[in-house]
């Protein structure tokens, strides 16, 4: 690589440079204080909604765990069993 290909790269990322923001920046970039529209829903819930999701999301956890480890043991207690009838 020459001066001139990596002089034209850092022109080319130079150029190509922009603000970027995140759609979960609340404020305008003037600083005015003014709430953008994210697009995201925004929904209040209860501590009883949310107990109840996270409960959800552990017995789902825990099976899917659950099935995980069976799947596991069993190939591998049929793995053994090949490699001892094989010697």
């Amino acid at each position: 690589m020459s001066f001139g290909s990596i002089q034209a790269m850092i022109t080319s990322l130079k150029n190509n440079q922009r603000n970027r923001q995140s759609p979960f920046d609340n404020t305008n970039p003037q600083g005015i204080g003014e709430v953008k529209n994210t697009g995201f829903p925004e929904r209040d819930t209860t501590p009883e909604q949310r107990q109840a999701w996270q409960t959800r999301f552990k017995k789902e956890r825990q099976r899917k765990d659950m099935i995980m480890w069976t799947v596991g043991v069993t190939f591998l207690g049929i793995l053994v069993g090949i490699v001892c009838y094989l010697t």
